[in-house]
This record gives C-alpha cells, sequence and structure tokens, in this order.
C-alpha cells in the first residue's frame, strides 16, 4: 500500500463560488476534479520489499472513448482499517514530463478511506474483481479487477 503511484494530469479544477458560478483554479488543492488517467504504475520492480498488498495494475483502451483499469491485486493480509493508506500521484508538465509526488494523500483507516474515496464506485469496482457486496475488511486473497471507466 506504500508505493502505489498512479501516474494521473488533472484536466480542470472547479470551486464554487459564492456568485453560484464554477471558477477555474487550477493552483488550488481543494474542489471537485475531474481526473483523466493516463497510465497506472507500481513502484520500482527492482527495489526488494516486503509488501504485503501488491497491485499490478494497468489501463487498456476499450474504445476511442472508453478505458479499462485492469490488473490483478494480492493481498496477503486483510485490507482493515488496521492499515493506512498513502497515494503518491504525478502529473504530466506542459514539456511532457513527469512531476512526482504533485499530490500526496495519507491517511489512516485504509478500508473506510478507501471506501469514502472511491463513493459511489466502490461496489463496481469490487464486484468486477469477484468481491460481491463487499465491506471492510477486504479478506484475504488474490483479486483480477477489470473495471470500465468511461
Amino acid at each position: 500500500m506504500k508505493c502505489l503511484l498512479i501516474n494521473l494530469i488533472v484536466f480542470v479544477t472547479f470551486v464554487n463560488s459564492d456568485i453560484g458560478k464554477r471558477l477555474s483554479l487550477p493552483q488550488l488543492p481543494f474542489g471537485i476534479y475531474r481526473l483523466n488517467f493516463l497510465g497506472v504504475t507500481r513502484c520500482d520492480s527492482s527495489i526488494p520489499t516486503n509488501n504485503k498488498l501488491k497491485y499490478e495494475l494497468y489501463l487498456s483502451k476499450k474504445s476511442a472513448n472508453t478505458t479499462e483499469i485492469k490488473g490483478v491485486v494480492t493481498n496477503s493480509v486483510p485490507l482493515d482499517d488496521s492499515l493506512d493508506l498513502e497515494f503518491k500521484l504525478a502529473v504530466k508538465d506542459s514539456i511532457g514530463g513527469w512531476k512526482e509526488n504533485a499530490f500526496i494523500y495519507k491517511t489512516p483507516k485504509a478500508c473506510s478511506s478507501l471506501k469514502k474515496i472511491l463513493g459511489p464506485a466502490w461496489n463496481p469496482v469490487l464486484d468486477s474483481a469477484g468481491a460481491y457486496n463487499a465491506t471492510c475488511p477486504i479478506a484475504v486473497t488474490f483479486y483480477n479487477i477489470r473495471y470500465i471507466n468511461n
């Protein structure tokens, strides 16, 4: 969980103003985000780790406007609230390079926090992995994920 890196670019950031008009304020770290995933990668596999949660995710273009997130997740321990959740996100800069750790999100209670982050996508994501009607904690097993993200 410590070493999950999701490469993405934030296209549009909107913040509600007091006059009811949405303003584009991309320099602010809060608001409603529209994410366009360019890639999902794991951390450097050449570094030996004892990670109990292993993620091998990738993006697959199904059509011109449909992208699937596919891969496998292997849990050697239950994903519960005794763990911490950490995302390190990168953004693509104006000259095409990646700015690592542009956004870092750390929170306790990994399972509950992940459920809150995914919101209404929680059930479809876990259903696609074969964990139907999943609640916290998520059991120890091997999950094959295929989630469509339009």
